[in-house]
């Protein structure tokens, strides 16, 4: 199995790819952000370019995702390098046990 790297999430299995450069398909984006919402947002920070494993991991700054109805925080773990998250006025009742690897929050 040269050239396979398999990229172990957190949130909910293994998802197997070639390495993390690789574009994720629309299936694969679903299994990490099940919640159509954040996905949504999520796709948004990468309007017109692909959104790979890498770029996830690196996104940096501020998410800023008010009022857009999510209720499943479900992948935030691949956001490793945001440092704060905004999301007023959304459906969220609960946190995920993985946002508590996300260690460079302030906010």
């Amino acid at each position: 199995m040269t050239g396979v790297q398999t990229c172990a999430l957190p949130i909910s299995g293994l998802i197997s790819i070639k390495n993390d450069n690789i574009p994720l398909s629309q299936e694969e984006l679903k299994y990490i952000f099940p919640d159509d919402n954040l996905r949504s947002v999520v796709k948004d920070y990468f309007s017109h370019e692909d959104i790979t494993i890498s770029k996830l991991n690196n996104l940096e700054g501020e998410f800023y995702a008010s009022n857009e109805d999510i209720k499943d925080l479900t992948g935030i773990s691949t956001l490793k390098s945001i440092d704060k998250f905004v999301f007023w006025n959304n459906e969220i009742s609960s946190l995920p046990p993985e946002i508590t690897t996300l260690n460079k929050i302030k906010y």
